[in-house]
This record gives structure tokens, C-alpha cells and sequence, in this order.
């Protein structure tokens, strides 16, 4: 983070009213908790921090934000500590001001500006180690003898399993879609994280479904409604990708939107066309 950008919008900043205790340490050392306070609270906990020099003032809201946004490992605390301070030295007075009434919404920007520049870096050091073979394709996943869903999706045709987990409402109309091609012997709603099937890259990707086809190909594929926010839907198309090159030509994977896939992605009718082929 020490080299990375540092420049974060907070034009669209929203209101929402947060505490943090300053509980004090010593004469003028204060340590900030986060917990709900009225709005005078608010305002005598911020004075506080505002009556101090600009240097104090950097210091105590670095630290604040540094509590409020918690543990973003494998970066460390002091890395994300003095990113947060890069980020607070450029701050005029007024928007210390603003940073400090609504605290929470400045932290869900910063926290969101880190995982943007640690998933760029993760994305082109996976790439790197792949393209000279420091990193391989390895299977790993065994599908379970049964599975026992916390909670059960309604019944459809040529299941693996008696009992599949439960899906969304995009997710069905999919499922229902595929399930009546007669090119396809069985599917599975994949479960959730640490008991499905994953692609271990830069990211951890649980894709929705599996679905195998008479063919003998394995079609793996994630479902993107239109309403949905796909911050992440890029990397983890371009991870499914990756891994279709690599898994072989008997494994396919496909993201799926309703009606404006990204690019590389598929809208449903076309998706089901190419199963249908598969």
C-alpha cells in the first residue's frame, strides 16, 4: 500500500450517526472504540479531537478509522494504519470535520479503496506465478456422498442430490431453464464457503452451480442478476476463465446475467444455447 494511490472521493459520503468512545490513556491520549451514541455525544467525543493541533487531529482520526476498519489480512494493521494516514493528511479542516461525524461511511470507502488495490495486486501476481508455472492446476474437490442443506431449494429434475440447496430467485429461473436440455445428466447447487467446490486463485471463488452434461463435460457456473452490484463479478469471470484454460477442454465455465452480461460473460438465452450444444 505504501506506493499505491491514495486518492478516494468522499463527495458522496451519507449521514449516519456512530460512536467512538475516546477512552482516555493519559493526560491528552486517547484510544477510540466504536459503539452507537446519541448526537451530543457525538459532538462532545469530536471536539475533543478537533480542539487538538492539525498534527493531533491526524493522528486521532488515523486512529480511529485504523479501529473502525479492523483486520484486512494478509495486509498488515501498521500498513493499513499508515495508508489511512496518506489518506487523512490530505484532508482539509472541513472535511476532518465531516470524516469524524460520519466516520462509518468514510471507513466503507477506505475499506473498499484497500480491497480494490490488494485485489489488482493479488490479480497480477496470480498471473505472473501462472504464466511460468510457479502456480499449477490441481483437482481437489470430491463431491460429498450427502449433503444436508440448511435449507432446501424446491424440487427439480435430474438433481445429484435428493435435497439441493436453496436459490435465489434469478438462480431458479436459471436452474429451470437448464434442468429441461436434454443435453444435461445431472446438476448441483453448490454449497457455501468451506464445503463446496471452490477456484482457489486470487480470490476464492464458490461458484453457484455444477452441472454436468452428457457430453462429459463440467460446466461450472455463477449467476449475476441485473440489480445485483458486480464489484467483484470482473475478477471472478476473469479467475473462471483462467481456470477453464487451464482445467482442460472437458471443463467449461460460464457467468450468466439476464439481459447485460459484462463483457466475456453470457445473457441467459445465449448461455442456454451453448449447453444445449455442450
Amino acid at each position: 500500500l505504501s506506493q499505491s494511490d491514495a486518492n478516494i472521493s468522499f463527495e458522496d459520503v451519507e449521514s449516519e450517526i456512530y460512536r467512538v468512545d475516546l477512552e482516555q490513556l493519559g493526560d491528552q491520549n486517547y484510544s477510540p472504540k466504536p459503539f452507537k451514541i446519541d448526537a451530543a455525544g457525538r459532538q462532545r467525543f469530536n471536539s475533543i479531537i478537533l480542539a487538538g493541533s492539525r498534527e493531533s487531529q491526524v493522528r486521532d482520526v488515523t486512529a480511529r478509522m485504523a479501529q473502525l476498519i479492523g483486520n484486512m489480512y494478509p495486509i498488515t494493521d501498521l500498513e493499513v494504519k499508515r495508508y489511512i494516514q496518506r489518506i487523512v493528511e490530505t484532508m482539509e479542516d472541513e472535511r476532518i470535520r465531516d470524516c469524524l461525524e460520519r466516520d462509518i461511511y468514510y471507513v466503507r470507502k477506505i475499506k473498499h479503496k484497500i480491497s480494490a488495490l490488494s485485489n489488482i495486486h493479488a490479480y497480477k501476481a496470480f498471473n505472473d506465478a501462472l504464466d511460468v508455472d510457479k502456480i499449477l492446476i490441481q483437482p481437489s474437490f470430491h463431491l460429498p456422498e450427502f449433503i444436508a442443506p440448511s435449507s432446501n431449494a424446491p424440487a427439480l429434475p435430474k438433481s445429484l442430490y435428493s435435497a439441493e440447496a436453496s436459490m435465489g430467485g434469478f438462480e431458479s429461473r436459471v436452474m429451470n431453464n437448464i434442468v429441461n436440455l436434454d443435453s444435461v445428466q445431472w446438476w448441483h447447487r453448490n454449497l457455501s464457503r468451506g464445503k463446496g467446490f471452490r477456484i482457489n486463485g486470487y480470490i476464492n471463488h464458490y461458484p453457484d452451480f455444477l452441472v454436468k452434461m452428457k457430453s462429459g463435460k463440467l460446466v461450472v457456473i455463477e449467476t449475476k442478476g441485473d440489480d445485483r452490484d458486480n464489484t467483484d463479478s470482473m475478477l471472478k469471470l476473469k479467475l473462471g476463465k483462467l481456470w477453464e484454460a487451464k482445467a482442460g477442454p472437458m471443463f467449461r465455465y460460464m457467468m450468466v446475467f439476464d439481459q447485460n452480461p459484462l463483457d466475456g460473460a453470457e445473457r441467459l438465452s445465449d448461455a442456454l444455447k451453448k449447453l444445449a450444444l455442450y
